[in-house]
């Protein structure tokens, strides 16, 4: 059976799970997600096919896909199952640094764990954040990603290119000032001041290493904080929008109707009810 899906979740939503596939299927995802995707084969062969190919994911192997990657992926011809962990998510800046993994395609990298320690806080870390995703706990959201950024980090333990992950400092220091500074007028002019980079190669770089501009990624870190606040607060909208940058309340809810489909009143009704 071939299922083809859209573009899913929207970007933003954070979602998780567990599938045990033991019948032939195949997904098909033509343009991608609009989230980073990451799967984790706990037993079992998985197939990921892509533009050039198709990739094997076996017991102990950690897939992500970067967004708008197309790709589509079914069990691997003659296995008899595939139990595999799922997660769609939009990294907090600071995890940009570990993602530096083998690119066997464009937008598609594997690691393969061969410690069974480690694949075991894999294991437990990731059933943890799929388990907080599916709760009713209060900053469930934040639970689920420091589960899943463990996770993340084990991978990176594991990653052979590990010495040539790190981002450039200058990209670093970028994405630290810009997470600490959500609520100020950002330009690219200060940016590329702050960073001791001109703007062409400051916006060069950036792509590079983060294959987002620095608006975009600008943009994407400010909705995704009103998000939060919009789930796990009582602020009035107009404040929410202004202390995520967006001093203009009808354009901070056209921006983030946008981006998750709702206008921010209708997202705290239908996340918080």
């Amino acid at each position: 059976m071939l299922v083809r899906q859209p573009h899913l979740p929207f970007k933003g939503e954070l979602a998780l799970g567990m599938i045990r596939s033991h019948k032939p299927f195949t997904t098909w995802r033509p343009d991608g997600t609009e989230s980073w995707l990451l799967v984790y084969t706990v037993a079992g062969t998985g197939r990921i096919g892509h533009a050039s190919g198709n990739i094997a994911a076996t017991e102990g192997e950690a897939v992500l896909i970067r967004p708008g990657t197309p790709h589509d992926f079914s069990m691997f011809p003659n296995s008899r199952y595939w139990h595999r962990l799922w997660a769609h998510f939009e990294p907090h800046s600071h995890w940009y640094e570990w993602f530096g993994w083998p690119e066997l395609a464009s937008g598609l990298m594997k690691i393969t764990i061969s410690d069974r320690t480690t694949q075991t806080g894999i294991l437990r870390n990731f059933k943890e954040a799929i388990l907080q995703a599916g709760s009713h706990v209060r900053r469930r959201d934040d639970f689920t990603m420091n589960f899943l950024e463990k996770v993340l980090l084990l991978c990176d333990a594991a990653n052979p290119k590990l010495m040539g992950s790190v981002l450039d400092p200058r990209i670093s220091k970028a994405l630290n000032y810009l997470s600490r500074n959500l609520s100020k007028p950002i330009t690219l002019d200060e940016l590329t001041r702050h960073c001791g980079l001109s703007v062409s190669r400051f916006s060069y770089l950036f792509q590079q290493q983060i294959h987002q501009t620095p608006q975009q990624f600008i943009e994407i870190q400010r909705l995704n904080r009103a998000q939060q606040l919009l789930r796990f607060t009582d602020q009035p909208v107009a404040e929410i929008g202004r202390d995520v940058g967006y001093p203009d309340p009808f354009y901070f809810s056209l921006r983030f109707k946008r981006h998750f489909k709702l206008s921010p009143r209708a997202y705290r009704k239908d996340h918080c009810s």
